[in-house]
């Protein structure tokens, strides 16, 4: 219940159609100009998680046979498990979708929390370079 819970609380932030509360605020001596369903829309990115969910159904690691033989076995097959045994079967592939997942994910992320200053020039106005500044920090961290 307790999980089912928090799963609701999650999914609560909606962008409310054609409901537009524009606000300005002072972040660092710069004026930035903020919506309320823009905000809403950031927080959408919460739902991450649901990728995790897909994978308690519609994978070869999680289906009814492969829960019949964990059962034997003595563990439950479920989305940790899938996500290690495709980690050894296709490491290529995994880690190249969820990096290009992570990368359109945070870039997107970056610009929208960056566009909104009023005055100062924006390097943000355009998604590639958020795209491009995601991919240089992922490639150059230590």
């Amino acid at each position: 219940m307790k999980q089912f819970v928090i799963e609701i609380l999650l999914n609560v932030f909606q962008p409310i159609p054609y409901f537009e509360y524009d606000f300005q605020i002072f972040n660092s001596q710069l004026l930035v100009r903020c919506s309320f369903g823009h905000i809403l829309a950031i927080l959408t990115a919460i739902r991450i998680y649901l990728t995790f969910k897909l994978l308690n159904h519609y994978n070869l690691w999680t289906n009814q046979r492969a829960k019949r033989i964990g059962n034997l076995l003595g563990f439950e097959p479920d989305s940790y498990f899938a996500i290690r045994v495709m980690l050894k079967t296709n490491p290529f592939f995994i880690l190249s979708f969820i990096s290009g997942l992570f990368i359109i994910l945070i870039g997107t992320l970056i610009r929208d929390f960056e566009y909104y200053t009023i005055d100062e020039p924006n390097a943000f106005l355009y998604y590639s370079n958020a795209y491009w500044l995601n991919i240089i920090t992922m490639a150059t961290s230590i």
